[in-house]
């Protein structure tokens, strides 16, 4: 475990690349320091119609075992180190720990490349995992993440008690804008826009809010909605939502529906781009 955590430690210190080091020279310190056979998959694309071909999409599995010597020296150092590469790199946008859960509230889906359609899921087939996700610091667009995230579970057809099959993964992809990710989820392509004329830009923004809402309580992979939660909140601020005289009794409404969404938040994630949502609703209100 000392023996991982000063490594990545020591990368983390002298690292200014674009992904997150410590955690790229995983795999590679997992063989050299403990000898350890890792089955690999390794899907790369680059954008070729760019200058300098930069990286468009990324996913990277690698799976191993851990007999239970091997559980108590190496397992708690990894998680540690997922923890605090994402606690100190100012990239790092979101760090997510599940134990021994399975169910809707365990999954996650990173996402890979460009499209919302094509991810990974974990939380599925392993019921443990830490993930941490990162800003591309290369993208000045800051459209693009890194995300990492480490998976066990109790090793299966095996006579060796305490063995654990573990799945390390790597994905880049493009961050989903509101836009696209609430089309599908029963929101216009343009948000907040009223569908009739006795229909008011607050009328509008709370059938939208319903109908996310609505989404999140009955799908899985809740992430993407959340963020969408927040964004339709970062618009609903823009466009001054709730300001004019009369509109205390349907700003309290979405208030108490979001308060309610903090409540059942199936991942820490979500609840703090829920939160979030909260302190945008409130500003408006302010306004």
């Amino acid at each position: 475990m000392k023996t991982i955590i000063k490594c990545l430690f020591f990368l983390l210190a002298t690292s200014a690349s674009a992904q997150n080091r410590t955690l790229e020279e995983l795999p590679s310190m997992l063989q050299k320091e403990y000898g350890l056979k890792l089955k690999k998959s390794i899907n790369i694309e680059q954008d070729i119609l760019k200058e300098g071909r930069p990286l468009k999409s990324r996913a990277d599995i690698y799976t191993f075992v851990l007999t239970a010597k091997q559980q108590e020296k190496i397992l708690p150092g990894l998680q540690e180190a997922f923890e605090e590469a994402g606690k100190q790199d100012p990239n790092c946008y979101g760090i997510n720990t599940m134990n021994d859960l399975t169910g809707k509230e365990s999954l996650r889906n990173l996402m890979i490349g460009d499209n919302p359609e094509q991810y990974i899921v974990i939380g599925k087939d392993y019921n443990n995992y830490v993930n941490v996700n990162f800003l591309d610091a290369e993208d000045s667009t800051k459209t693009h993440r890194y995300a990492y995230a480490l998976e066990w579970r109790e090793m299966r057809g095996t006579a060796e008690k305490g063995s654990l099959e573990v799945r390390y993964i790597i994905t880049y992809a493009k961050i989903p804008s509101a836009q696209k990710t609430i089309i599908g989820m029963g929101i216009p392509s343009n948000p907040i826009n009223p569908s009739s004329n006795d229909m008011t830009l607050d009328d509008a923004f709370i059938r939208d809010f319903s109908n996310l809402k609505s989404y999140y309580i009955n799908h899985e992979l809740t992430e993407k909605i959340a963020f969408a939660v927040y964004e339709l909140c970062k618009l609903g601020d823009r466009f001054g939502n709730f300001t004019l005289p009369d509109t205390t009794e349907k700003w309290e409404k979405v208030m108490s529906d979001i308060d309610s969404l903090i409540e059942v938040a199936k991942t820490e994630a979500d609840r703090n781009y829920f939160q979030k949502a909260r302190d945008l609703l409130m500003q408006m209100k302010k306004k």
